[in-house]
């Protein structure tokens, strides 16, 4: 774990196992913690739960903190993949999107939620891919369910983000010629 004892990376390792430890035992995401307020207990929503879903498989094989790092490294990888989603249309040189792409999983904002800022901000890879998603859905009918899921997946990722691309959507469908 890259953090410092005063960040917020041990809660969401915690997060990330209390989230799958829900899932494997009711087939739901969580939302109450046993933990919290012991005796009594307390509801909470654990973001990003699209994490813990991710990398729900790898549970039986390794220990919380293992799959935490693991999925930060996923996230870094995927915030680049996505931002270059959103950048190839903008060049026909293939190699032009690479360093937009770079700067965008380079973000202080990310590698901030890395060294102890909070867990949800690493979900930024996904509200770039609905950015990318979104508009190459509206081009036909049959796209459309994925532009959606890319959508759902974000509100996984980060309800906040899920904001963010949901106003880009619905400017992008008042201002986008319909598929015929």
């Amino acid at each position: 774990v890259l953090a410092t004892p005063d960040s917020e990376v041990y809660s969401g390792v915690w997060v990330l196992d209390w989230a799958q430890r829900s899932v494997l035992a009711t087939g739901r995401p969580p939302s109450f913690a046993p933990e919290l307020n012991f005796p009594v207990g307390r509801g909470l929503h654990a973001l990003p739960l699209i994490d813990a879903l991710v990398t729900l498989p790898l549970r039986p094989f390794t220990d919380p903190i293992l799959r935490y790092n693991l999925q930060c490294g996923l996230e870094v990888a995927f915030a680049f993949v996505a931002a270059w989603l959103v950048l190839r249309p903008l060049s026909a040189n293939r190699w032009a999107p690479l360093p937009g792409a770079t700067a965008f999983a380079t973000t202080p904002a990310l590698l901030g939620a890395l060294q102890g800022g909070p867990v949800e901000t690493l979900g930024l890879g996904w509200l770039a891919l609905a950015v990318a998603a979104v508009p190459w859905s509206l081009g036909a009918w049959r796209r459309v369910p994925l532009g959606a899921l890319a959508l759902g997946a974000t509100f996984l990722a980060n309800p906040y983000y899920f904001v963010f691309a949901a106003f880009g959507t619905a400017w992008l469908g008042l201002t986008v010629e319909r598929p015929t």
